[in-house]
């Protein structure tokens, strides 16, 4: 399963990159949004989108986080938003959590919590031939336009 931060959805609703979620299913996956993450959606597109997904039973989402434990990692890893934590908190037990924060990344890493970034995992779509060079093309372009982060020498049209 992948669970999605709210980064990597604003990134793919608000930029429109057309199709992502149908290959993302193509890995053999599921995917799912944590509660907390979707309540911090705030752009208008990417909630509709994500709530189509929801109903269409696309993408699944997930109860929120014990309470305990949310009050653990806000306090032990401050700067971490809600939903940050909800997903690694949902990805303990093997799933792979979807963020692009580098500070949630550390924190996923040094809680043993496998983690990839939306480029990573578009990457991993092109890789595979389930995204074509032309739609990969698109998505840097998109993605580059929208202010989305892409390190120096990523996702060149190669």
């Amino acid at each position: 399963m992948k669970v999605f931060d709210t980064s990597a959805l604003l990134a793919v609703f608000d930029t429109g990159i057309p199709g992502i979620v149908d290959q993302m299913l193509k890995l053999g996956h599921g995917l799912a949004v944590p509660a907390l993450v979707l309540e911090e959606i705030r752009s208008p597109r990417a909630l509709e989108s994500v709530e189509d997904l929801v109903e269409r039973g696309r993408v699944v989402v997930l109860e929120e986080a014990d309470p305990g434990m949310m009050t653990y990692m806000q306090r032990e890893f401050p700067g971490m938003g809600p939903g940050e934590c909800d997903a690694i908190l949902a990805c303990r037990d093997g799933a792979y959590c979807i963020l692009d924060d580098r500070r949630a990344r550390k924190r996923a890493s040094e809680m043993g919590v496998r983690y990839t970034g939306l480029l990573g995992l578009l990457c991993m779509l092109k890789e595979r031939g389930i995204m074509s060079q032309e739609q990969w093309c698109k998505a840097m372009d998109a993605l580059r336009k929208s202010g989305f982060y892409l390190p120096r020498g990523s996702g060149r049209h190669g």
